[in-house]
């Protein structure tokens, strides 16, 4: 196996790693010690997270690994994100073939980051004018990261008279949105440390209430502690 970090080559074996997963897992702790992140990992010139988890080292060609400091990583991520989906939206609007095909061809390298901002899917490469309005959304979120918000916070104060109504799948869809739209703000840098370790206690006690059935507590921990803490956030 060749691997390289930050374009360099590195000598590596493995020994007590046996699948890609515990690999991913010992290259994570390594770049922790280092006080970087990792960006991305490369298998075999793929996404490593689109692999099978238990695929062995032996069909592991290779492994290229981008990382940063820890301390810039957020920054530094969202910066190669927005100067990557500007080009694409440029290049889909103008028609610039060329741009598109090296463009798709560095995706795998983006995907990853891309997915913890968006949780999204592979553009659309077949249709340039899908594609342009793809970047351009993908754009508007990353730079405004809780415009989701204020849609989710109205459905969410509604929740409990969704219950009431018997409307039981759309409620849970409205919390599984819920659950998405944490994952997005997780990474935006949006709230304090002390607001997101608030939110996450009352999810939990949501959480716990919804496993009992106790709708009634859901909705109140959902109207008078998460949404006034979520508006907080988006403002």
């Amino acid at each position: 196996m060749t691997m390289t970090i930050n374009g360099s080559n590195v000598p590596v074996t493995w020994d007590k790693e046996r699948c890609l997963e515990e690999i991913l897992s010992s290259l994570a702790g390594w770049s922790e010690s280092q006080g970087h992140r990792i960006l991305s990992v490369l298998a075999n010139g793929r996404a490593a997270q689109t692999l099978d988890p238990g695929t062995p080292p032996q069909e592991i060609q290779s492994l290229d690994v981008e990382t940063c400091p820890a301390s810039a990583s957020q920054e530094e991520e969202t910066r190669v994100l927005l100067d990557y989906l500007n080009l694409l939206s440029e290049s889909a609007e103008k028609g610039a073939d060329s741009s598109l095909a090296e463009l798709k061809t560095e995706f795998p390298w983006i995907a990853p980051a891309l997915h913890r901002k968006l949780l999204t899917r592979e553009p659309d490469w077949e249709h340039r004018d899908v594609l342009a309005q793809q970047a351009k959304d993908w754009i508007e979120r990353i730079r405004y990261p809780a415009l989701g918000l204020k849609d989710l916070v109205e459905r969410l104060q509604d929740w409990g008279r969704l219950i009431q109504r018997g409307q039981d799948q759309v409620a849970m869809k409205v919390l599984e949105d819920l659950s998405d739209e944490l994952t997005l703000l997780s990474h935006s840098g949006l709230g304090s440390a002390e607001l997101w370790q608030e939110l996450n206690g009352f999810l939990q006690e949501a959480a716990n209430a919804l496993e009992n059935r106790d709708f009634v507590l859901v909705a109140d921990l959902l109207e008078y502690e998460i949404v006034p803490r979520l508006v907080s956030m988006g403002t």
